[in-house]
């Protein structure tokens, strides 16, 4: 038992430093705003993009956690729905060091009851909804003493056969649709896989969720 004591070096315990680094750090805000991600959300036909919360991510040597699957959806929600998570490699994201898997065209998934369509031309694309939302906690006595946060709707369990493995390198970065399941594993390696991420939001005839944390 370590008594709350840390096993391993401060500079090797961080997990992450967020939310607004694109607001704060002069450095990460260069790159948030640069001119290759103004040309990127533009060709994807962002009206009025916005950046909502950016973050660091360490996944240090050994102890890196996993992060479970999950849509981005479920943290950053807008109404209608239209998120995209921009994923920076800062080290080369391996099989050992935790890089990220995805299923496949789960923002499309036929076989789920679908609440709204979203058009591209003459080609219609039938999105799954974000049943699992991360809010605020609106009992306010629960507020009032220290339970801020909450999960409401079901938790997904999908196979782990679902996924596939997406190693990068250093500089590589991945667009990751706002409904699209992801997950990393935990870092077993004395490699660290550390990242920059931030999330677009349309804020043209959308309205950003008061619920959100």
């Amino acid at each position: 038992m370590h008594l709350g004591n840390l096993i391993f070096p401060k500079e090797r315990s961080v997990n992450k430093i967020g939310h607004a680094l694109h607001v704060l750090d002069p450095n990460f805000k260069r790159i948030t705003f640069s001119d290759k991600i103004k040309t990127i959300l533009h060709d994807l036909e962002y009206k009025k993009p916005a950046i909502c919360q950016s973050m660091y991510i360490f996944k240090q040597p050994y102890i890196g956690a996993k992060v479970g699957p999950h849509q981005d959806g479920t943290f950053l929600f807008n109404e209608p729905l239209n998120i995209m998570g921009v994923w920076i490699a800062l080290e080369d994201a391996t099989l050992e060091n935790g890089c990220l898997s995805f299923i496949p065209k789960s923002h499309t998934r036929n076989y789920v009851t679908l609440s709204y369509t979203q058009t591209h031309e003459n080609n219609t694309c039938f999105l799954e909804p974000i049943e699992r939302r991360f809010i605020r906690n609106p009992n306010k006595e629960e507020f009032d003493n220290g339970n801020l946060l909450m999960f409401t709707g079901p938790e997904s369990q999908p196979e782990e056969s679902e996924f596939v493995l997406c190693p990068i390198k250093a500089g590589d970065a991945i667009l990751i649709h706002g409904q699209v399941v992801h997950k990393s594993e935990q870092n077993t390696s004395p490699i660290t896989r550390q990242i920059y991420t931030f999330h677009v939001i349309e804020t043209n005839n959308s309205t950003y969720s008061k619920e959100n944390w």
